[in-house]
């Protein structure tokens, strides 16, 4: 499951309630994975115990990079229109 957030400031510990929540309700029973990316950062979920816990994403890392190329990628395509 992918989630993206509009939530500047957003640290591992809220995006481990955030999955609480979610499996609180329900919605993500037989995720493989849970993928939380919001503009600052992102956050992986992708082992069974990390998932049913809730607990410390495997992989945290900065989005920055990311949005970057696809700001510079996008760029050139308007350029080249």
């Amino acid at each position: 499951m992918i989630e993206v957030r509009n939530s500047p400031g957003l640290d591992a510990r809220l995006g481990s309630e955030e999955l609480q929540q979610l499996l609180k309700h329900g919605f993500i029973p037989m995720a493989e994975f849970y993928l939380l990316v919001t503009q600052d950062i992102g956050f992986l979920w992708d082992d069974t115990e990390s998932l049913a816990s809730a607990g410390k994403p495997r992989l945290t890392f900065p989005m920055h990079e990311i949005i970057r190329r696809y700001i510079e990628s996008s760029q050139l395509d308007q350029q080249c229109s």
